[in-house]
């Protein structure tokens, strides 16, 4: 999938705040988080602040730390902690020379491994967006399929398979150029593995480029929406204890980018905080204990880097620095 196709995450009109040129296609990974112990913050470093294909995935021990680079050559997004906190699916991109696929490594950055899958060039244009399941036997990931229209890929997939690759099944089936107009991105599992929340965009459908965060059954049926449209919800995350999940607002930079949580029946909508003028925040993800959430957080002054605050919005602590920004938390387990 080249980097030009329209993909999970925040677009221009976001990034441009903080005066950093990413282009379209740098997708965050807001991931769900199995309960434990918090551990490291795994997220993605662009090493090169006008070229979104150098981003490269590191991890970080505590605010202040000094990150730790996991992955080198070519681009790599999309961390996702396994439960036990020990390995690290995450996505690896080709820039259009092959369909992008989907590795594990070790939380150290060891033992890198592709995920054999039935994508294949010239149809398929790659995988993206893993997520684990929580009994760590699974994974759900989006394919998209050509042909690519006005950066938009003609169809997108969420698909789950075993862990190796294996059994796999598509349980949306999304045509994004056609009458249906939409997409599904950034799925994550339940903690008790029964239920996926996802976000679906519009393409086509009305309001054009309106997305909200639906819930479904593991097996694609009883799909329902569970944040308002007002909202442009995007990058759902599911607490420990599968009572709230946490989204960001204006998933396409339609207005002011914050961060809410909201019960899976829809119900018990909060803002978490209000952001100041130029100010944004997005990809928030949970820490295993469920006491506060990780997140992207940039002015129009700052570029935007990795920080935590408590789940009720209050005591933000800065995680990462530096003149390079940095997106797609996740948090593990130790």
């Amino acid at each position: 999938m080249t980097h030009t196709v329209r993909i999970s995450g925040l677009r221009l009109s976001v990034l441009a705040l903080a005066v950093v040129p990413v282009v379209a296609g740098s997708a965050p990974s807001a991931q769900a988080t199995p309960p434990g112990e918090p551990g490291p913050i795994a997220f993605q470093r662009f090493l090169d602040p006008q070229d979104e294909e150098s981003t490269q995935i590191f991890t970080v021990a505590r605010p202040g730390a000094k990150p730790r680079k996991l992955t080198s050559g070519g681009t790599a997004v999309n961390a996702d902690y396994s439960p036990d906190g020990e390995r690290i699916v995450f996505e690896r991109r080709y820039g259009g020379k092959s369909p992008d696929s989907l590795f594990t490594m070790g939380s150290d950055g060891s033992s890198k491994t592709r995920l054999p899958t039935t994508c294949s060039a010239p149809t398929c244009l790659g995988d993206s967006a893993p997520a684990w399941s929580p009994d760590g036997n699974r994974f759900v990931f989006e394919r998209a399929f050509g042909p690519i229209v006005k950066d938009n890929a003609a169809g997108l997939d969420l698909v789950i398979a075993d862990a190796d690759g294996s059994n796999e099944q598509v349980i949306l089936h999304y045509r994004s150029l056609e009458a249906q107009g939409q997409e599904p991105h950034d799925a994550q599992w339940s903690p008790d593995g029964t239920r996926i929340a996802v976000n679906i965009l519009n393409i086509k459908a009305k309001p054009r480029n309106g997305s909200a965060i639906y819930v479904l059954d593991a097996d694609g049926s009883g799909l329902h929406r569970v944040t308002p449209i007002r909202l442009n919800a995007g990058n759902p995350d599911w607490s420990p204890d599968g009572k709230r999940i946490a989204f960001n607002s204006s998933y396409e930079g339609q207005a002011a980018v914050e961060i809410y949580t909201v019960r899976p029946d829809g119900g018990g909508l909060r803002r978490l905080r209000r952001e100041p003028k130029n100010s944004y925040s997005f990809d928030p993800v949970w820490s295993p204990d469920g006491g506060r959430l990780a997140f992207v957080h940039g002015t129009g002054r700052h570029v935007p880097h990795i920080w935590t605050m408590k789940k009720n919005g209050t005591r933000l602590r800065q995680v990462t620095r530096g003149r390079r920004p940095d997106r797609g938390p996740d948090w593990g387990s130790k």
